[in-house]
C-alpha cells in the first residue's frame, strides 16, 4: 500500500522498518504522523479507545538515539503497533471494554506485547471490543460502537468483534500492525469485514 501525501500512513510494517533503520526517516516522524491521523480520523471510526502519545513518542526517541548511536535494533524497528483492549500494556490502560475495569492500568506487558516492543514496534493505541471479548460486533458501554472503514455515514458497516477496532484501526491507516485474540474467529472475522489479512494467534 502506497503512503499518503508522501508520508507513512498506509505504508507496511517491513516498509516502515526499512525505512527507519536505514535513517531514511526518523521513528518520532513515523509516530507523530501515526498519531496525528489518529487525531484527525478516529472520532469517525471510534476505533482507538486509548492513544499513549507521551510514551510512543518517547519510545521514539530512544529508538533514534539508539540508530543514532550505531547500537543494534529490532526488526520492527518503528513501526506503530495497536493492541485489543483486552490485552495488558504496561504503563496503559486495558479495560477489556468494562467500566468495571474503567481504571485499570497494568504493571506489566502481556507477553505479546513485550515482544513487539523488544522487535523495535511502539504503541499508539489500545482499540476497541466488545465487553470482556463477547461478541461478534464491536461495542460496549463504556467506549461505543466501533465502525467499519469501508462503510460510509449512509451506510455505517460493523468491523465485526471481537477484535473490531483493531481491524478497523488498522484499515483506516492508523496503525501498521495490531495485536488481536481470536478463539472462534475475533481476529479472522473482523480482517475478513474489513478487507485484511490476519494471523490466528497461538499459545505462546
Amino acid at each position: 500500500m502506497a503512503g499518503f501525501g508522501g508520508g507513512r500512513i498506509g505504508s507496511t510494517a517491513r516498509d516502515i522498518a526499512r525505512a527507519v533503520t536505514g535513517r531514511e526517516v526518523s521513528a518520532r516522524a513515523v509516530i507523530e504522523e501515526h498519531l496525528d491521523h489518529i487525531g484527525n480520523c478516529n472520532a469517525r471510526w471510534n476505533a482507538v479507545v486509548t492513544v499513549p502519545a507521551e510514551q510512543a513518542l518517547a519510545a521514539a526517541d530512544r529508538l533514534d538515539r539508539r540508530l543514532a548511536h550505531g547500537d543494534p535494533v529490532g526488526p520492527l524497528a518503528g513501526v506503530p503497533f495497536t493492541v485489543k483492549d483486552l490485552i495488558a500494556t504496561a504503563g496503559v490502560r486495558t479495560t477489556a471494554g468494562s467500566r468495571a475495569l474503567a481504571g485499570n492500568v497494568p504493571a506489566v506487558d502481556a507477553p505479546a506485547v513485550a515482544a513487539m516492543k523488544r522487535a523495535g514496534a511502539i504503541l499508539v493505541g489500545k482499540t476497541n471490543t466488545p465487553e470482556f471479548g463477547a461478541s461478534g460486533l464491536t461495542h460496549n458501554d463504556l467506549f461505543g460502537y466501533t465502525r467499519n472503514p469501508l462503510g460510509t455515514e449512509a451506510d455505517p458497516r460493523s468491523p465485526g468483534g471481537s477484535s473490531g477496532g483493531e481491524a478497523a484501526a488498522l484499515a483506516a491507516g492508523m496503525s501498521a500492525v495490531g495485536l488481536g485474540t481470536d478463539f472462534g474467529g475475533s481476529v479472522r472475522w473482523p480482517a475478513h469485514c474489513t478487507g485484511l489479512s490476519s494471523i490466528r494467534p497461538t499459545s505462546g
